[in-house]
């Protein structure tokens, strides 16, 4: 929920025969003086006291239509997993980078689709990747799980104003790549790749990090996939978060530190991949911090999880949720007092919660399964999966 500050001075809740004043806490400095006059209500923040039946709950967002689907022979197999959309300015169009995979176990690459309304994509030829001795394609460059950003890093050369984070590009995690202009990438020189001690435990991000310019902190803030645990330990995987005045060593001021994972109030066997941060509503002047990770459930006897049930390997459920941080030296927690429930419910988990505090969460799948297809959030494919009837 989102208002203007001159509206959160009194916003009325009703109260069967009468209202509810909820009183804003003042902001922490003039509206004269903040380049952007307006609150987000995603936590209590900003909530100075309020009637004690007073509820923040979090809203549903209505899922669209497909936007995108593999059309080339660059991206039969598979396209999505890791993807992001850096915002057109009015001098260039919406930009969506997706993974896109020819075959299994073939190369990765990073593709580019363009849109003026974020709604109708298209797949622009660039001339700049050679695939099967054509570049006559859509690639910008071979990599794996990329998030490219804007850095606004003062004194940043024009050459390398964009940047982009990945988990993986020639075996070396992460790898960071700058351009002029968001299409042609180089690697940027003297890149310290994540140091994966004691792999698999440690900040060894095999997912999709992402990063972006604090100036509060006058820092570079990436954020991963930090494992916890052995391979076959159960909420294993974390986001952890790095912070360092050099992009080309994110562990320069020391080790990345894990800032959110599952915890009691989940069930087991439950994993965080993807931290979908943004900084809300820019970098420059954030009101707060928005993830959106991707949680998944293994159910029990697959994968490491004592062998797969019907010859089926890492079977489960997807779901992505809603988390929060005012700041970049805070752990990551859940909005709208405590909510956990899937951001965008993908339909097929039914099992009613986990627990009864939890309606619309995570279950421990008891009944029978049969195939369907999860449609994972924003990752614009469909992959194959036993979920709960």
């Amino acid at each position: 929920m989102l208002l203007t500050l001159a509206a959160l001075q009194t916003a009325l809740l009703s109260g069967g025969d009468r209202t509810i004043p909820v009183v804003a806490a003042p902001p922490p400095q003039p509206a004269s003086a903040r380049p952007l006059a307006h609150l987000l209500f995603v936590d209590r923040t900003h909530i100075k006291s309020s009637d004690a039946r007073l509820q923040l709950r979090l809203q549903q967002p209505t899922k669209g239509p497909w936007v995108l689907t593999p059309t080339e022979p660059w991206e039969a197999w598979s396209i999505g997993a890791y993807n992001s959309v850096v915002a057109g300015d009015g001098s260039r169009p919406h930009r969506l980078y997706y993974d896109c995979v020819s075959a299994p176990r073939e190369p990765q690459h990073v593709c580019l689709a363009e849109s003026h309304d974020g709604i109708s994509w298209h797949k622009p030829s660039l001339g700049l990747y050679a695939f099967q001795n054509s570049t006559d394609n859509n690639i910008v460059l071979g990599a794996v799980g990329c998030t490219p950003f804007i850095d606004t890093k003062p004194g940043v050369a024009a050459v390398e104003a964009w940047k982009m984070v990945c988990s993986d590009a020639e075996g070396a995690r992460g790898t960071v790549f700058t351009s002029p202009d968001g299409l042609g990438w180089r690697p940027l020189p003297d890149i310290k790749p994540l140091s994966c001690t004691g792999h698999p435990v440690g900040p060894c991000d095999d997912t999709q990090p992402t990063a972006s310019w604090d100036p509060a902190l006058k820092r570079y803030v990436i954020y991963i996939r930090v494992n916890i645990g052995a391979h076959d330990a159960g909420n294993r995987r974390h986001v952890g978060r790095c912070i360092t005045p050099n992009i080309s060593d994110w562990e320069s001021e020391g080790p990345c530190e894990v800032v959110f994972g599952a915890d009691s109030q989940d069930p087991p066997r439950l994993d965080v991949y993807t931290n979908a941060h943004i900084s809300y509503p820019s970098p420059e002047h954030t009101a707060a911090h928005l993830f959106f990770p991707s949680f998944f459930h293994h159910f029990a006897g697959t994968d490491a999880h004592g062998g797969p049930p019907n010859g089926l390997s890492n079977d489960g459920l997807l779901d992505t949720r809603l988390v929060v941080a005012r700041d970049q030296r805070s752990n990551l927690s859940y909005p709208a007092d405590g909510a956990r429930s899937p951001f965008v419910a993908l339909g097929i988990n039914r099992c009613h919660g986990w627990s009864p505090s939890q309606p619309g969460g995570w279950c421990s799948p008891t009944v029978s399964t049969q195939e369907n297809f999860l449609r994972a959030f924003l990752t614009l494919f469909e992959i194959p999966a036993r979920v709960n009837a």
